[in-house]
């Protein structure tokens, strides 16, 4: 080569070099990579990136840095999944993202939008605790083999969409979001434990329990603990969210929707999910036909619980559940316990596959319409309603109805035992409804499961009450037992008298006068009526009573008839008896001493 030729390639070259130099400069003199390389040196691919992202003066960022070769989601290598295949070029150290937040001059020099990092390894703990991050943490797709530390920490979002962690140690973390969805995997518990949100979304969220976890949601068998949380708008627990453990929502505050429509929690031996005692403004969707959310698309698989669903005592505005289903292990606690929860408004139940042991609970709850369908009751035994209040059923086809011998069938589902809260709560709306009727029959039925429990002398006082009173609720029943006992002592006491059994009685003897004309006749009805009244005197039992010592004889069909007259005394004092009896048993149902309810 020529001298002339070296000097032009010479020149070709320095001028290639200045067309690439602008670019290689915008990394170099930037003021938060400088910043940086002081305390990190030896910066990966990836942390120059976000590095170079996050920098403020970057008016041309994209929506990410990108630890990997591409910057979309759903590109197969920014799967966390495949980490372990992912170069050192791809990682983050940890202590670095703190530093950023942590660094006055390094905070100078990010971006408000903050760190917005997508298919790094985060190595080392990521310790934020305590702080107030000034701006948010996005890590999308990235992997985070070791805990998070965010205790009493403020952050404006916390974002770990996609993303592969262990545990979280996130204990009164305040965040206007908090973002574990669309793929998000934990293999250790989440807590957070009394945290503060705005928003909280899981949807498609993968979270477990561990058996190494030291702490103490490991006796509980916890994936995900968000108790005593302050949740601003709403909690999102679906379209695809799965635990392997215990959700814990206990005694926590939500100011929207708790969204668990399509979700899948795993818990068999124990509790599934525990709302217990928490407040919901808005509604408790357990529905896959709920109204959009924003959350994404609709769910397409049905709501699972494997496990005890707890909303014990809870307060919430509506609760939907429908197309769900409540299993378990056999022989460990399964099904929906919402015992002394109050619902303001409507409480829905249907399209629910139960197994055999799941129970229905809603013991002391109150709710304000129930809308149900009779193939989703629980199976014999498991429904509890002891204590629970409604204002009425659906009245649209297709619920159950709240007629009577639909609602006693559904009562007839309780376990074994007499309760009688739940006859009189139903008797009660059915009274209100304008069905005296149905109300009458099923506080009856509510007596004939109470006397079922006694022993025979109890049975049986309860059948005589049922017959002549109707327990108390049919007084008038009595007065047509009388009418009856009356007429057939009518009959009895003709018969009597035609046979020539029934003698002169006054005073004690035959009267001093002789003749049969002056005495006073037998009327049979009369006398019937005098025998049975205990309070009225109407003479004929004075001077008329059967002769025990004789017999007559009758006339009747062609045949004659013996007629005893000690036959015809014992008869009466049988209905002197019944008299008495049925008397007491009228007063007392007409004024409310015998009944029930």
């Amino acid at each position: 080569m020529t001298k002339r030729h070296a000097r032009i390639s010479v020149a070709i070259g320095f001028a290639i070099a200045s067309i690439l130099a602008p670019h290689r400069c915008v990394a170099a003199d930037s003021e938060l990579i400088k910043l940086a390389s002081k305390q990190f040196p030896n910066l990966t691919r990836a942390e120059r990136a976000l590095l170079e992202h996050a920098d403020v003066k970057n008016v041309g960022r994209g929506d990410f840095a990108v630890a990997g070769s591409s910057d979309l989601l759903d590109e197969p290598s920014n799967n966390p999944t495949h980490a372990d295949k992912w170069d050192h070029e791809r990682e983050v150290r940890a202590t670095l993202i703190r530093w950023m937040y942590v660094d006055p001059d390094a905070i100078r020099q990010v971006d408000p939008q903050g760190i917005r990092l997508l298919g790094a390894r985060i190595v080392g703990r990521l310790n934020l605790s305590q702080l107030r991050l000034p701006y948010p943490l996005s890590l999308r797709n990235c992997s985070v083999p070791e805990p998070i530390e965010l205790a009493s920490a403020y952050i404006p979002i916390f974002d770990l969409t996609g993303s592969h962690t262990s545990e979280i140690h996130a204990i009164g973390v305040t965040a206007d979001t908090a973002a574990f969805a669309h793929g998000f995997v934990a293999s250790g518990p989440v807590d957070l434990l009394g945290a503060k949100l705005g928003t909280f979304d899981a949807q498609d969220g993968h979270f477990a329990s561990s058996t190494g976890y030291k702490r103490s949601l490991a006796a509980f068998n916890v994936a995900l603990n968000l108790m005593y949380s302050q949740i601003t708008r709403s909690a999102n627990f679906s379209n695809g969210f799965t635990s392997e453990g215990a959700v814990f929502i206990s005694l926590s505050r939500i100011g929207g929707d708790l969204n668990f429509d399509g979700g899948r929690f795993n818990n068999p031996t124990g509790t599934a999910i525990d709302m217990g005692s928490s407040r919901i403004d808005g509604t408790v969707w357990i529905d896959p036909a709920g109204p959009s959310t924003g959350y994404g698309p609709q769910p397409t698989k049905p709501f699972e619980a494997f496990g005890l669903v707890k909303c014990e005592a809870c307060e919430v505005g509506n609760m939907i559940i429908s197309d769900a289903s409540f299993g378990g292990s056999v022989g460990s606690p399964q099904g929906f316990l919402g015992g002394g929860m109050f619902v303001k408004h409507a409480f829905f139940w249907m399209k629910v596959k139960l197994s055999k042991q799941a129970t229905l609970d809603l013991s002391g709850a109150t709710v304000g319409f129930l809308l149900d369908t009779e193939q989703d009751w629980p199976a014999s035994g498991n429904l509890k309603i002891d204590g629970l209040t409604y204002i009425g059923f659906g009245a649209s086809p297709g619920y159950a109805s709240g007629d009577a011998n639909t609602r006693l069938r559904w009562l007839a589902l309780q376990p074994p035992g007499y309760h009688p809260q739940p006859y009189s709560q139903l008797a009660k709306f059915l009274r209100q409804s304008g069905d005296d009727t149905g109300a009458t029959k099923v506080l009856i039925a509510s007596g004939d499961e109470r006397y079922s429990q006694y022993r025979i002398g109890g049975r049986f006082l309860g059948w005589f009450l049922k017959v002549t009173i109707g327990y108390g609720h049919r007084p008038l029943l009595a007065l047509l037992w009388s009418l009856l006992v009356v007429l057939v002592g009518w009959i009895v006491i003709r018969t009597a008298f035609a046979a020539g059994v029934m003698r002169r009685t006054y005073p004690e003897n035959d009267p001093p006068f002789p003749s049969v004309d002056n005495y006073e006749r037998l009327y049979p009805l009369v006398f019937s009526l005098d025998v049975f009244l205990p309070f009225v005197n109407l003479y004929q039992e004075h001077y008329w009573w059967p002769n025990s010592a004789c017999t007559g004889e009758i006339t009747f069909g062609g045949k004659r008839l013996r007629v005893p007259g000690r036959w015809v005394l014992y008869y009466l004092w049988l209905q002197i008896i019944a008299g008495w009896l049925l008397s007491a048993i009228f007063v007392a149902g007409v004024t409310g001493l015998i009944r029930n309810d």
